[in-house]
């Protein structure tokens, strides 16, 4: 990579970590995992915390478990649905065997407005109990800690900084390009925490 490229990067960095939304909303949610939301007997149980941001769609979680009495081999985010009532999928969790599980999705405003309302829940299935072993529905609080959130954020903004470079070094400069959009939304979603 040129130097005069390099010095384009940094700047697109740095502008990006300086870039804050003032109309953006960040909601935040906690969540209990149990059998008993499940309707199973599990003794299984784990906790989260996940945000919304209204502006750009990013939905951000990071939950624990344990105590299963299977293997995990699936979770997913469902919904729209009460507590105790079974929901479509809304986002699939791609690693459902990392513990603690941090990710982030973007979803749709319709998606964004059942969170808000408490009609999304994690389900999270195993060998066991394939249709789900514990369940938690998400309950809008405001007095979330957000560091989870913050730490998967500055974790998704390092890969996609080396996906940009690894591309720009490459020459396509098209999927360069798409990379340092994702940076700079997930760096105006971490200004939101500010």
């Amino acid at each position: 990579m040129s130097k005069s490229k390099k010095i384009q990067l940094a700047a697109l960095v740095a502008s990006a970590l300086f870039t804050f939304s003032a109309s953006a909303e960040v909601h935040t949610f906690t969540y209990d995992l149990d059998g008993a939301q499940s309707g199973t007997s599990s003794t299984g149980t784990g906790s989260g915390t996940a945000s919304y941001d209204d502006v750009s769609g990013i939905f951000s979680w990071n939950y624990n478990y344990s105590g299963l009495s299977g293997t995990v081999t699936v979770s997913h985010f469902h919904g729209p649905a009460l507590p105790g009532v079974n929901g479509g999928v809304q986002v699939g969790v791609l690693t459902p065997l990392n513990n603690p599980n941090i990710g982030t999705a973007t979803i749709t405003p319709t998606q964004g407005a059942d969170l808000i309302n408490g009609l999304w829940y994690l389900n999270v299935h195993s060998a066991v109990n394939p249709g789900g072993e514990i369940r938690g529905q998400l309950t809008k609080d405001l007095a979330v800690d957000n560091s989870a959130a913050i730490a998967a954020l500055r974790k998704n903004i390092k890969k996609f900084i080396a996906k940009a470079r690894a591309a720009r070094k490459g020459g396509k400069l098209a999927a360069a390009k798409a990379f340092e959009r994702k940076v700079k939304m997930l760096q105006k979603r971490l200004a939101d925490f500010s």
